[in-house]
């Protein structure tokens, strides 16, 4: 139901990496997470995305998706290596840190720019209102 808002997410937020990097906030597991939060909180879905959606979202926007094989992690009781997508890393941190309570020390700089992200969010969700999902 969220695939084409997911598609749109993706190409408004977040940019393909030139180069390929293996980093925790690049993993398909920790995207897909992070994504979901976003989309309920944000965007008010109702369905929780899956890792199969977001791959397909990030494969049809044109990332490269990677598989480790030599890297595995547990799934539903079973053994699956790690994916990992070619996304710039510092536009994925600020999604997840918004999801949270900013510390008290984080600088003006800092705050400033995560209000500018979820101002981008509302104009983002007044869009798709607009458009239906």
């Amino acid at each position: 139901m969220y695939q084409k808002a997911l598609m749109e997410f993706i190409k408004e937020f977040l940019t393909p990496n030139q180069r390929f990097y293996k980093t925790s906030h690049t993993d398909i597991y920790y995207l897909t997470e992070t994504l979901d939060r976003v989309f309920r909180r944000f965007l008010g879905a109702h369905e929780p995305l899956t890792e199969e959606m977001v791959i397909n979202a990030f494969h049809l926007n044109g990332f490269k998706i990677k598989e480790f094989p030599s890297e595995f992690r547990l799934k539903d009781d079973k053994m699956e290596p790690m994916l990992y997508v070619g996304v710039l890393a510092k536009e994925v941190v600020p999604l997840r840190a918004i999801l949270g309570v900013l510390p008290e020390r984080t600088s003006a700089e800092t705050r400033a720019q995560y209000t500018h992200l979820e101002r981008r969010l509302a104009i983002f969700r007044k869009n798709l209102s607009l458009n239906s999902i």
